[in-house]
């Protein structure tokens, strides 16, 4: 737009015209001003609803680590359920609880579960099929189910294991303290460009078939290995791993207790240790060491380098405000 003034204007015109222009000069100004608020409003909006508003909260549970645990329902029953992501099934309930909650067709499947550490359960390991698990508004039905016994006291159910979290692509949020089943592919896009812009890095994930875990390499003192992303519990070096990085350790007094009755020694670094992801150090100032294939009672292979070095647990994942996105294989954490 021309704000020319015609050369034989008089003094009262001018005065007018440029009265005028200015005004429309003032106009445009609030115009743009105006929209550039409802784009930063827009753009602002659309990245508060990355994640969708039916997110199921939990809260951490200090049951030999931090745990998550959220509310749930198995067949109308209310159910509190831990959320276990190196744990090889879908859903794991008490025998007392299943009996309460009407699953009495069970299959039998040998001796598993413990009453207490050391202590194999008499009760051994069924399966079954659960009518309905609701998780949120999320209603899952004919589950798969295995029975048995855990010593862990304040969950009054079970677990959701890895089958569950791979089923329903779940992304958990460990600053928000919610998880999302099958969120939209929008929401996740919208979530990578948030966290893009709060200065979180992406690191690959990889789920193992055989092993039933979700794995992350993991680089420490010039040695790599895969360590399995837990949910749960401690950050944990393998034993015979600790021994190849020459590591000062020192006994905490306390043992373990795993899932078919194994017992063994707990040990805890003397000095800091440095973890890099993807070429991004965090210092880990204390974590557990203990025979992990032990405790499940697996062997290990003879190439060292294809042994777990150990587990990246709760403990790490809380204080780097970590989201896990297990459909996509990516694990977020903050730079």
């Amino acid at each position: 737009m021309s704000l020319d003034y015609p050369n034989n204007a008089n003094a009262s015109t001018l005065a007018a015209i440029k009265a005028k222009n200015l005004n429309i000069t003032k106009d445009m100004n609030t115009r743009i001003l105006f929209a550039i608020i409802i784009c930063l409003c827009i753009t602002n909006r659309t990245l508060s609803q990355c994640q969708e508003k039916n997110g199921v909260p939990f809260e951490m549970k200090k049951i030999a680590g931090k745990r998550p645990i959220f509310k749930a329902s198995v067949n109308g029953f209310p159910a509190n359920l831990m959320f276990h992501s190196n744990a090889s099934f879908y859903l794991q309930l008490n025998h007392a609880f299943a009996s309460q909650v009407g699953i009495d067709s069970l299959v039998s499947n040998g001796s598993f579960g413990i009453s207490k550490p050391g202590k194999v359960s008499e009760l051994g390991r069924d399966s079954a099929n659960v009518s309905l698990l609701q998780v949120g508004i999320n209603q899952l039905k004919n589950v798969p189910a295995s029975i048995f016994e855990v010593p862990d006291g304040e969950i009054n159910a079970g677990m959701a294991g890895v089958d569950w979290i791979k089923t329903n692509r779940i992304v958990i949020d460990y600053k928000k303290k919610k998880f999302f089943l099958n969120p939209k592919i929008e929401t996740l896009e919208c979530l990578k460009a948030k966290l893009s812009k709060e200065k979180y890095i992406s690191i690959p994930i990889k789920f193992d078939s055989v092993r039933q875990r979700y794995l992350v390499k993991i680089e420490i003192g010039g040695l790599t290995r895969n360590f399995t992303l837990s949910t749960v519990a401690f950050t944990t070096i393998d034993s015979v791993f600790a021994v190849d990085l020459s590591l000062k350790i020192k006994n905490t007094g306390n043992s373990y207790g795993g899932p078919t009755g194994s017992v063994g020694f707990v040990y805890e670094n003397t000095i800091p240790l440095i973890f890099s992801l993807v070429n991004h150090r965090y210092k880990i100032n204390k974590l557990t060491i203990e025979d992990m294939y032990a405790y499940i009672k697996e062997t290990r292979t003879k190439e060292k380098s294809e042994n777990i070095g150990g587990i990246l647990g709760a403990d790490f994942l809380v204080e780097h405000k970590a989201i896990i996105d297990f459909g996509n294989e990516t694990l977020y954490l903050k730079e």
